[in-house]
C-alpha cells in the first residue's frame, strides 16, 4: 500500500503525456502540475490507439500549456519515474513536503523508442506556431 492508494489499495491515474526526443532512447518525461490545469484546444484532440483502454486526449503535440494557481507550480519527471503507474501529487500551495510517495512499489510500463507516428500527438501546432 502507498500513500494516496484508493482504499481498496488500488491507485487512479489520471491520463498523462509523456514528452521524449528522437535521439536518446533514455530521455523521457512528463509534466507534474500541482494546482495547475492544463488549458486545452479543440483543435488538438487526439485518438489514443490503446486496444485496452482506447480514448481520447485534447493536446497539441511538441507544446503543452497551463494555467497555474496562485500558490501551484509546474515541474516535471523525468527518466522512469514518468512512466510508473502511481497517484498524482496531493494538491498543496503552501508549506508542501513530498507526499504519495510509492518508494519502488510502482509498476513501470516503459516507454517505445522511437516513439510510433501512430502514437504522436498531432497536429504539432499551438495557435499557428509550427513544432519542429
Amino acid at each position: 500500500m502507498c500513500n494516496g492508494a484508493n482504499p481498496d489499495g488500488t491507485v487512479t491515474v489520471t491520463p498523462r503525456v509523456n514528452f521524449s526526443n528522437d535521439f536518446s532512447n533514455k530521455f523521457v518525461g512528463r509534466d507534474s502540475p500541482q494546482v495547475a490545469t492544463l488549458v486545452n484546444f479543440r483543435e488538438c484532440t487526439n485518438s489514443i490507439p490503446n486496444r485496452f483502454h482506447p480514448g481520447t486526449v485534447v493536446h497539441c503535440g511538441g507544446v503543452s500549456v497551463w494555467d497555474v494557481a496562485s500558490g501551484g507550480r509546474m515541474g516535471q519527471v523525468m527518466g522512469e519515474d514518468s512512466t510508473e503507474i502511481a497517484p498524482a501529487a496531493t494538491r498543496c500551495t503552501a508549506n508542501c513536503t513530498a507526499q504519495n510517495q510509492v518508494q519502488g512499489k510502482a509498476v513501470v510500463v516503459g516507454f517505445p523508442f522511437p516513439v510510433p507516428d501512430a502514437v504522436r500527438l498531432k497536429p504539432r501546432v499551438f495557435n499557428g506556431f509550427t513544432q519542429p
